[in-house]
């Protein structure tokens, strides 16, 4: 359950004081095409948006007349389906022109017609693994030789092509992107006969993530404008990072300093500005301590990022309410009155562990599962001497009333307002449920809205 909305103060979308910018007049032939409009689709990070809408002209062309857009990738589409894909480049005035059959034109635009050249060879080769695959696969085919020398043959022409155009157009969008989105190499000493030595693992997963922006292209913006920058950031911060709030803070510390150093301040002002405003938003504790570390990083550093003062106070201000309430803190001795108006106070219990936890009758999300931490309490009650001190923050007194009687817990239920918690306590409870593991001197060991993780926190600090 939702208990209030916070109100964000977020950056433009596409930062156009950030990055160089251009008007173009780009006319788009699109042979045997039905519909009258089409799409012009663009990447900035995560968002892919729609910049504009074209009606076709009286000679069944399209024509966009873009106003200050950066070098980028562009994506023509037709209700939900993507066409192809273009750059915005040096050139300004060009003509591209599209085929039933795939094939294509352009006029006025080098690094256009190099990188549709590129797109085409690429789509031939796909579609021939594709088929060398399904064919390998088929018993009926006896000469399966022949097939994988097709498919050998293709595939060196394409390596060839391939290394050529790189060669050829080093800053083609298409070099650009390849060269950026490459793994790192891995050294020889990490090696025994081709694969990564036994016992070596740890370290070259830490290698891995340390140089995996080694050869990116930080000074060129363009890559920021492809849905390839943030796939590729994703895995950089969730799959090969580890998993806690501080080994996260220190990639996103380091891919920032990183890209500043390389000329790539856009790149370090976006990831900046996308992970505090997704991290202020987000309910799951499990990242409250990242956005207060990187929120007091920020706050450091802030010369080196485009982020109004108004935010970044915003920022701070939060940070300030939930540094309180992290894991190593004590919770506050709240008190509240029963169903039948008894006082009751949380220092008052006397147990290994206590569970002080936030709900709401009515709160779909508190219902979802409830009956794992009733069996919990049931089942492991004595087992890890541990009591549930719980709140019910519902607004509906009638409601809470019907809920309590139709729902008795085995636990401590008591009844209190949200902003009777914030204002006393210092608690804001934005999202029930919500759960606070503490010790027997009522210090915080976890946080969390799952009841399946209940037992495993009290595990881990049983021993």
């Amino acid at each position: 359950m939702k208990i209030k909305r916070l109100i964000l103060i977020v950056l433009a979308l596409f930062p156009s004081f950030l990055t160089a910018q251009r008007n173009y007049d780009i006319t788009f032939w699109i042979r045997d095409f039905e519909d009258s409009v089409i799409y012009i689709k663009g990447a900035y990070g995560k968002d892919i948006v729609v910049l504009d809408s074209i009606k076709r002209s009286p000679d069944y062309s399209f024509k966009w007349h873009a106003v200050n857009q950066p070098e980028r990738l562009i994506t023509v589409s037709w209700q939900m389906e993507n066409m192809f894909s273009f750059v915005l480049d040096t050139a300004t005035k060009f003509s591209i022109g599209i085929e039933p059959s795939g094939f294509y034109w352009v006029e006025g635009c080098k690094a256009n017609e190099n990188y549709l050249k590129y797109q085409e060879e690429n789509r031939q080769v796909r579609l021939a693994e594709y088929n060398y695959k399904l064919q390998m696969k088929d018993d009926k085919i006896a000469d399966k030789d022949s097939v994988q020398h097709v498919y050998d043959s293709l595939r060196s022409h394409w390596n060839r092509f391939s290394d050529e155009f790189y060669s050829k157009y080093p800053h083609n969008l298409m070099s650009v992107l390849v060269g950026s989105l490459k793994a790192p190499d891995v050294p020889a000493s990490f090696l025994e006969n081709g694969n990564l030595k036994q016992g070596k693992e740890l370290e070259y997963a830490y290698y891995f993530r340390t140089h995996y922006w080694d050869d990116f292209a930080f000074n060129d913006s363009r890559i920021l404008y492809t849905p390839f920058f943030f796939q590729r950031f994703e895995t950089y911060l969730n799959k090969i990072t580890m998993q806690n709030s501080d080994s996260i803070f220190i990639s996103l510390k380091e891919f920032c300093e990183k890209a500043i150093s390389k000329g790539g301040k856009l790149y370090a002002n976006y990831i900046i500005n996308y992970y505090l405003n997704h991290y202020s938003r987000m309910p799951f504790s499990f990242y409250e301590r990242t956005y207060v570390l990187l929120t007091d990083f920020v706050s450091k550093t802030a010369k080196y990022y485009s982020i109004p003062p108004s935010e970044l106070e915003y920022h701070q201000n939060l940070v300030e309410k939930i540094k309180p309430f992290l894991p190593g803190n004590k919770m506050p001795n709240i008190t509240a009155v029963d169903f039948g108006l008894q006082k009751h106070s949380l220092y008052d219990l006397k147990h290994k562990f206590t569970i002080v936890y936030f709900w709401a009758a009515g709160c779909e999300s508190c219902e979802k599962d409830l009956d794992v931490l009733k069996d919990f309490y049931k089942q492991k009650k004595d087992l890890y001497d541990v009591e549930i001190f719980s709140i019910d923050l519902s607004r509906d007194m009638e409601q809470s009333r019907k809920y309590h009687s139709e729902h008795p817990f085995d636990w401590i239920v008591l009844k209190a307002l949200p902003e009777e918690i914030g204002q006393k306590y210092g608690l804001d409870i934005e999202l029930t449920p919500e759960l606070y593991i503490l010790d027997s001197n009522k210090r915080i060991l976890n946080k969390t809205v799952l009841y399946s993780q209940i037992e495993e926190s009290l595990k881990q600090f049983s021993k």
